[in-house]
């Protein structure tokens, strides 16, 4: 099992522009082996006056891949994206990408998330490789 976190990212641009909408986006880039993925988004609170922090999961979704160039067609096929609405005060969010089999087809995957403004601005992105996907940020 592959596991990747983004840690925080910051869903503000310089002008202050909250990202309403997040798309995650991953992909089976393998030619040969299909790809099981769960696709977290999620929050960490600012810790209470005990030092407690809550994680809310705004979205989750477990989806099997296949490879490209694979002859077995699939409502998923190669590529999956997860669109997501956030609430407009969500400043910082992570994304979790734990990815199976590995070794396999878990370690043939690439993501993308960005975050898009009211007005259809992009506030960040972010593109993660396949040798990236097999370590672990901490949050």
């Amino acid at each position: 099992m592959a596991v990747y976190d983004t840690g925080p990212i910051v869903n503000r641009d310089a002008g202050g522009r909250i990202g309403k909408r997040l798309f995650v986006r991953v992909e089976n880039i393998g030619d040969e082996e299909p790809a099981n993925v769960c696709i977290e988004v999620y929050q960490v609170t600012q810790p209470n006056a005990k030092g407690y922090a809550q994680q809310i999961i705004y979205a989750q979704n477990e989806v099997g891949l296949l490879a490209f160039g694979s002859s077995t067609t699939s409502d998923s096929g190669p590529v999956f994206e997860l669109p997501v609405r956030l609430p407009l005060q969500v400043k910082v969010f992570g994304v979790r990408l734990t990815t199976s089999p590995d070794p396999g087809g878990g370690n043939n995957i690439t993501a993308t998330a960005f975050t898009v403004d009211p007005q259809g601005n992009v506030i960040s992105f972010q593109r993660v490789l396949p040798g990236e996907l097999n370590k672990v940020v901490p949050t």
